[in-house]
């Protein structure tokens, strides 16, 4: 018996199965996708990357902040 044949209900069709994946996943992608309209539409640029704002930098920032205990000030 494998994992997923343990994990879902026998009765349940393996269509029914996927489809709490499908939903996240396409949240998942929406949540993303704003982000990176804002930032196409602030450089006016197409292919506009994370790094062409610091957006990369910054957030690699506040991560090595948050984990050495040092606290970011906030507006």
């Amino acid at each position: 018996m494998t994992v997923t044949q343990r994990a879902a209900p026998m009765g349940v069709p393996p269509r029914a199965r996927r489809l709490p994946c499908t939903a996240i996943g396409l949240t998942v992608d929406t949540a993303l996708a704003g982000p990176s309209a804002v930032a196409q539409g602030i450089t006016r640029d197409p292919p506009a990357s994370p790094t062409t704002l610091g957006i990369n930098a910054c957030a690699g920032f506040a991560v090595a902040a948050k984990a050495t205990g040092v606290e970011l000030p906030r507006k």
